[in-house]
């Protein structure tokens, strides 16, 4: 997060965010918000994310952060958004994939000629 802050505000400041309307009660509401949003969203994810390396291994934890985008499609669809077929295409490629990382190696017998 140290790192990516400076970028972040560097963005923000050519964005022209610095220079908004600060009176506007949408942005008084809004900005607040997203900061509580992303503090507390990131605090709790770094939280559950060292848990479940704690108590699995470092690969499983890794590969659960690729089941983040099927995390946002379900809340698009609850907050009634538009999924369209490539939204769902790229969720199970995603899975398959998260599966394919988790398979077990299987042994195989070698023959010895």
């Amino acid at each position: 997060m140290v790192w990516v802050s400076p970028w972040c505000l560097v963005y923000l400041w050519i964005d022209g965010f610095f220079n908004s309307n600060w009176e506007s009660s949408a942005i008084q509401q809004g900005v607040p918000f997203v900061v509580l949003l992303g503090v507390i969203g990131t605090a709790a994810a770094l939280v559950v994310f060292n848990h479940v390396i704690k108590i699995s291994s470092a690969l499983f934890a890794s590969s659960v952060t690729y089941l983040i985008p099927i995390v946002a499609v379900f809340w698009g669809f609850v907050d009634d958004e538009i999924i369209s077929l490539s939204d769902l295409i790229f969720a199970a490629t995603i899975i398959s994939g998260v599966y394919m990382v988790n398979l077990k190696p299987q042994r195989t017998k070698r023959l010895n000629i």
